[in-house]
This record gives C-alpha cells, sequence and structure tokens, in this order.
C-alpha cells in the first residue's frame, strides 16, 4: 500500500491483511496487525477527541463494524492519513502513536510495568539501595 522508512519505529509498509485489518511493517523488523475498527476508533483527530480536555468525543460504538481503509497517505516523516469508508479521514497517527496500539501481545507486555517497577516508573521496593542523585 505505503512505505516509508526512518528509526526502528517507523514503518516501512502498510499492508490491507484482508477486509478487516491493516498489516504494518515496521523497520525494527516487527509486524502489527490493527483491526480496521480499532484504528478508527483510535483516531485523536479535533472531531474525535476534545482537544482541550482530551477526552474522547467519538463514540467508538458507533464505528461501523464493516468500515473500510479507503487509503493511506504519508505525512511528513513522522505520521499516516488514513481515510476511512463512513467518510472521515481527518485524523494523522503518528508513527509513535501508531505502534503504541499494536495489539500483539508482544507490544501489550511490553506497555505493562515491570514487576521491578514501581507504579511511578521507579525502582519497585525490594529492600535492595538504590543510587539517588546528588
Amino acid at each position: 500500500m505505503t512505505s516509508f522508512g526512518l528509526n526502528a519505529t517507523t514503518p516501512i509498509e502498510f499492508k490491507k491483511e484482508d477486509e478487516s485489518r491493516l498489516a504494518v511493517f515496521w523497520k525494527d523488523g516487527h509486524k502489527s496487525l490493527y483491526y480496521f475498527r480499532d484504528l478508527r476508533g483510535a483516531c485523536q483527530c479535533a472531531s474525535c477527541v476534545d482537544e482541550r480536555t482530551g477526552v474522547s468525543i467519538l463514540n467508538s460504538a458507533n464505528v461501523p463494524e464493516d468500515i473500510r481503509l479507503l487509503s493511506a497517505s504519508p505525512v511528513g516523516r513522522y505520521g499516516v492519513q488514513f481515510r476511512w469508508s463512513d467518510g472521515h479521514g481527518t485524523g494523522i497517527y503518528a508513527f509513535d502513536y501508531l505502534r503504541s496500539l499494536c495489539p500483539c501481545p508482544t507490544c501489550q507486555a511490553a506497555r505493562q510495568p515491570r514487576s521491578d517497577q514501581a507504579a511511578d516508573g521507579g525502582p519497585a521496593e525490594s529492600g535492595q539501595a538504590t543510587r539517588q542523585p546528588l
């Protein structure tokens, strides 16, 4: 469909996997499979997300079950714009955002806090001393 290329989290190819999924091949060798409906529901444009609050305006239950991806167009060197069968086409998906949506088990696990990390991202309580900045 479309090819790109910059860093490890830059897609090198977009390809329709079937009638309901998009395959994204990343420069680091990873392949992500996205359902069209999930991608459409994740749009962050001003029509879909309140610009002041960041709260989603789009009710993903209103995204048609049979939505289709009509096209994918590069936006600069940082993102892609999808055009959908429901007439929507204003959202820009930055590559890092698109990668963060990857539903595969490996990417989902990477997004989960590690058991050796506290909720705030720092070291978990383990009884071991940690280095503190001076």
